[in-house]
């Protein structure tokens, strides 16, 4: 669901704290997974313009891009099941304050859209 928020395909998206192998399929090879310091890094240096973060990954996330005198925005949030491990997943979809929100992601259904 997380994927489908997302629509800047073939841009870079950097995900944290939530591997799963099929959103590679789903936003391409170009996808990293990594911790949330290393995800703020990311969109901090442009290597990447959209951070996907897990709930638990936040606080790290939001601290490591304060370190680096970033402004995240939170774009949209998405939640639900993890299809593998039956668990609850809630995500931030997360980019620079340097990106446009209208360039990097799109309203999706099952996304809810932060203004």
């Amino acid at each position: 669901q997380a994927a489908r928020a997302v629509a800047l395909a073939p841009a870079r998206v950097v995900v944290a704290g939530y591997e799963e192998p099929s959103l590679v399929f789903l936003l391409g090879s170009h996808t990293r997974f990594a911790s949330g310091g290393a995800a703020a890094a990311a969109i901090a240096t442009r290597t990447a313009a959209v951070a996907i973060v897990s709930a638990r990954d936040t606080a790290e996330f939001l601290a490591a891009a304060r370190d680096r005198h970033v402004v995240p925005r939170r774009v949209a949030d998405v939640r639900g099941i993890d299809p593998v491990h039956g668990r609850r997943v809630e995500l931030g979809v997360w980019v620079s304050s340097r990106w446009s929100a209208a360039r990097a992601v799109r309203p999706a259904s099952s996304a809810r859209r932060h203004e």
